[in-house]
């Protein structure tokens, strides 16, 4: 059978051995020889002759064609007297360069898959095409490798057939198999390939570079003709999810779609393109795309249609797409959990609520069909807007529950973009401060100053609160942004305080208008977020839920919350993943409900699996239920140092507080701060 790995840009097929004559049949057996001796350390003749299945005469010629083979390569098999044969290697460079050689020489396509994560990406490959059984043993002998090492292989193997509802069956005396649907399977050789396509392209043979030439065409003629657009991102994924259905259709593979999905299919536009372009296929690879095929095609048409990226903003691309009740339903409830979590209040930014609706339309048929899409900027956009990407990513929950998949930072990438978007054009926009004014007592004298300041400050204040000194810790400072005293202030409040003079100056004017045109609020420090009272290391934990609770208890003990802290951090767990990369998560509160935003670090003496990734440091944030946050700054800061994997190292090596207030203080350095 022909593999699907080499139509699409995979390295060549492995399974076929063909070997010279006389040695060539000789070195066949060598690599496997190898491989048991690295595999057992030392190992008898009696014992290598029964898993190579040859005599222990043969074992012994095997032994004196591998040691000529790699004469002046650094390594020998030796043996030892009572214990058996082992391998001696003195120069590993020279014996790992001779090895490959070795294995070029007695396979076929040059290259026998030598990491593990190659070959799990051609087990994948393989199964993938199969319809039959295959053994395990076989397996090993086309690898080279124990069934030891090939079963650890098959398990990672499996860990990505289940991210698209497909399993490894296995049948006694039969072996092993995928088994699942052909839309998922197509789903999961696509997003395999889609990975290295641009090296595909590049290093593929003449027939593939022709198949996706003839299905770029076909294609490229329908979208102008029809005017129908498709985004460059988008548009390569397309060509390969066409490029495989051909391919399986020539095998007789095809995709089952009920009568009652059909149908609602064949009413949309994208069913009458994806018609219009399935004629030209059938023409140019002379088979016949039936019904469902089209309906297939279809599909990935309007989940590729249109997506919400820079070049795209505000030039109607996606003029004449209907926004349904239900979708602008769902941005709602993503813009009232935004506001819930971070107070960041975009409810009423029609342009936002536009572009997440547009985006979400052909987004929610990738995320019932489990289609996946790359996005080319993501890291670019995880550095650039990280508050932005924090955003997005919490918002996502809600997709998640309405439609029953969580989404890929590939898709919470091109969300962050919406969200910066409109975050810039609120920061275009100098927000106006809410002020008190604290004198030293007297009714008449505060309301002098209430209008001497709303006089000079009128364009940069909101709302002018006055009080006098004794009732300063009656004031409740939800919304009050900074203080302006004339006195020394005892009692402790959370926002920036400035001594003024009760008879303004020039320079105190001037310097009262520099701190009010602060676009993010006053310049908190990244470290004033931390507190060693929340520093824990050499934490013992398994799960993510347990040392959560830890986390959750000690904030509540020192901050004085309730348990409803943890619930919400619990809330928010389960609505989406919060595991960042790079050994670190960063849990928090469904919604904003501490007076003040800080930081709980945790650091465990050994990862843990949180999700689909491994943990090791935990950030449990909480941010200030007031308004006006720099959360810009904070999260700017604090997205360097968790991105920093020599950072987390460190930290994860010393496990003190003494070095985290080092990497903090060198990431706000880093950030401008």
């Amino acid at each position: 059978m022909e593999k699907v790995g080499v139509e699409f840009g995979f390295d060549n097929d492995y399974t076929e051995f063909r070997f010279r004559e006389g040695g060539a049949r000789m070195e066949k057996k060598l690599v496997p020889l190898t491989v048991c001796l690295k595999e057992c350390g030392t190992e008898t003749a009696e014992a290598l002759a029964g898993k190579l299945k040859v005599s222990t005469k043969t074992i012994r010629n095997y032994i004196k064609e591998w040691n000529d083979w790699f004469d002046g390569y650094g390594a020998q098999i030796r043996s030892k007297h009572g214990c058996g044969y082992f391998l001696d290697i003195a120069d590993q460079e020279a014996f790992d360069s001779r090895l490959k050689q070795l294995t070029a020489r007695t396979h076929t396509s040059g290259q026998v898959p030598s990491t593990s994560e190659e070959r799990v990406e051609y087990l994948l490959n393989d199964l993938l095409s199969r319809r039959d059984y295959v053994t395990i043993d076989a397996l090993s002998d086309i690898l080279y490798i124990s069934r030891k090492t090939i079963s650890a292989d098959l398990k990672e193997v499996e860990k990505i057939l289940e991210a698209y509802s497909l399993k490894l069956a296995k049948r006694p005396n039969y072996g092993i198999r995928i088994e699942g649907t052909e839309f998922n399977r197509r789903l999961c050789i696509a997003n395999i390939i889609i990975g290295k396509e641009s090296e595909a392209l590049a290093e593929g043979e003449a027939e593939h570079q022709e198949n996706m030439t003839r299905v770029a065409r076909c294609v490229a003629e329908v979208i102008d003709t029809e005017n129908f657009t498709v985004n460059s991102v988008a548009y390569q994924n397309l060509i390969v999810h066409i490029c495989i259905a051909v391919q399986r259709i020539q095998e007789n593979c095809y995709v089952p779609l009920d009568e009652e999905r059909q149908e609602r299919i064949r009413r949309s536009k994208e069913y009458r393109i994806a018609q219009k372009i399935t004629e030209r296929l059938n023409q140019s690879f002379a088979i016949r795309f039936p019904d469902q095929e089209i309906a297939y095609i279809a599909i990935h048409l309007a989940g590729k249609q249109s997506l919400f990226l820079p070049e795209q903003e505000r030039t109607g691309e996606a003029g004449g797409q209907v926004i349904s009740e239900e979708t602008w339903e769902v941005v709602s409830q993503m813009l009232d959990a935004v506001y819930e979590a971070f107070l960041f209040d975009f409810r009423s930014d029609l342009e936002l609520r536009m572009n997440l609706a547009q985006h979400i339309v052909p987004l929610a048929v990738r995320l019932q069909y489990n289609m996946k899409l790359k996005n080319p900027l993501l890291k670019d956009i995880k550095a650039r807007f990280p508050m932005a990407y924090a955003i997005a990513l919490h918002s996502s929950s809600i997709l998640t529950e309405r439609y029953g998949h969580e989404l890929k930072d590939d898709e919470v990438g091109y969300l962050a973009l919406a969200f910066a978007l409109a975050i810039e054009r609120q920061n275009t926009e100098l927000p106006k401060k809410n002020i008190l004014i604290v004198c030293a007592s007297g009714k008449g004298s505060a309301q002098l100053l209430h209008y001497r300041y709303r006089q000079e400050f009128g364009s940069y204040v909101g709302r002018i609160e006055t009080c006098d000194v004794s009732n300063v810790k009656k004031v409740d400072f939800k919304d009050i942004d900074y203080v302006f005293t004339t006195v020394p202030i005892q009692e402790k409040v959370p926002v920036p305080v400035q001594e003024v003079k009760y008879f303004l100056e020039s320079a105190d004017i001037q310097n009262m208008k520099k701190v009010l045109r602060r676009k993010g609020g006053d310049d908190v420090p990244l470290m004033a977020y931390f507190d060693e009272e929340l520093f824990f290391s050499h934490l013992k934990f398994d799960n993510p839920h347990d040392v959560s609770k830890f986390l959750c208890h000690q904030v509540m003990a020192v901050k004085g919350l309730t348990d409803q802290f943890w619930k919400l951090v619990v809330k928010r767990e389960k609505a989406a993943r919060t595991a960042f990369g790079n050994l670190v998560a960063m849990p928090h509160p469904w919604k904003a409900i501490s007076e003040e935003t800080f930081v709980c670090v945790g650091i465990l003496d050994e990862p843990i699996r949180w999700g689909d990734q491994d943990v090791q440091v935990i950030f449990l944030v909480s941010i200030s239920n007031r308004k006006n946050k720099n959360l810009q700054a904070f999260y700017q800061g604090m997205t360097k140092m968790l991105t920093d994997a020599d950072a987390i190292g460190r930290l994860i090596r010393a496990q003190t507080y003494e070095t985290l207030t080092e990497l903090l203080e060198k990431s706000e350095n880093q950030n401008g701060g």
